[in-house]
Formats: C-alpha cells, sequence, structure tokens
C-alpha cells in the first residue's frame, strides 16, 4: 500500500489492484466539491441515505460542482434498491419482503471483473500516520 496527494486534506491510498481510496478530511461540502476539481472527475457517485442532513451535503455538493461533473446515486446498502422497492414507508417486514423478492432478479448478478488501473494518482512516497489520523477524527 503507498500514499500520496498534492493536498494535505487528502489522502490517496493505492492498494494492490490499483484502485484508489481517498481519505478527504474536512467538511464533505468543502472537501468533496475541491477534490472532483482536483482530480478532473467527469463522474461523483453518492451512497444512498435517508438522513435529511445527508440530503442537504448532497445538494450542496451538487450546487458546487461543476455542471460537467455527473452525479449518480447508489444505495450499497442494499441488494435492492431501497427506491425500487417501495414509494411509501413499510412498517412491516411482511409488506416489504415481498416487494424486494420481486426485484431480486433485476438485481442478483455477477460482479463484473474490475480492470486495473493505468495511471497513478499523488505522490507515491508518503504515507499516513494512522494514530495521528484515529486522533483526530475521534476528538
Amino acid at each position: 500500500m503507498s500514499v500520496g496527494s498534492t493536498r494535505t486534506d487528502i489522502q490517496v491510498i493505492h492498494t494492490k489492484p490499483k484502485l484508489v481510496n481517498s481519505l478527504c478530511r474536512g467538511e464533505a461540502v468543502d472537501t468533496i466539491p475541491s477534490f472532483v476539481k482536483e482530480c478532473g472527475a467527469s463522474l461523483l457517485i453518492t451512497d444512498f441515505s435517508p438522513l435529511s442532513q445527508v440530503h442537504g451535503w448532497k445538494e450542496e455538493i451538487t450546487k458546487r460542482v461543476s455542471d460537467s461533473v455527473s452525479i449518480h446515486e447508489v444505495d450499497a446498502h442494499n441488494i435492492v434498491p431501497l427506491w425500487m422497492t417501495s414509494d411509501t414507508l413499510e412498517d412491516y417486514a411482511r409488506t416489504i419482503r415481498p416487494k424486494i423478492n420481486n426485484h431480486l432478479p433485476e438485481y442478483l448478478i455477477e460482479f463484473p471483473t474490475i480492470k486495473p488501473r493505468t495511471n497513478i494518482w499523488g505522490d507515491s512516497n508518503r504515507s499516513i500516520d494512522w494514530d495521528k489520523l484515529i486522533e483526530h477524527v475521534t476528538s
């Protein structure tokens, strides 16, 4: 594992299959638009959350990124995305379970093969002080 970045508030972690995980420290509404611009991203993928505070963050981030950036939302917590399951608040498992089961054939698919990245981001010689980072996040 190696780490690199041109900014102090973003740490880029390169893993063996050349997948990049980036850790942005700070407020999401500030760091995410900056990171999207810095790396020249044309696509931003967010994870669904039912929390109203998160909806507010996503709206603000959407306003702050370039119009050329496509923004998509996924539901990584569920096999069938919640918005596909039901338009109403479900109070019982017995009412939502059949709705989920109806969509399973569409969503239970094989994972695609991930192609290795051809480019490397940032300075690969930097390292993360994990103890300091954990202390910062938990304080």
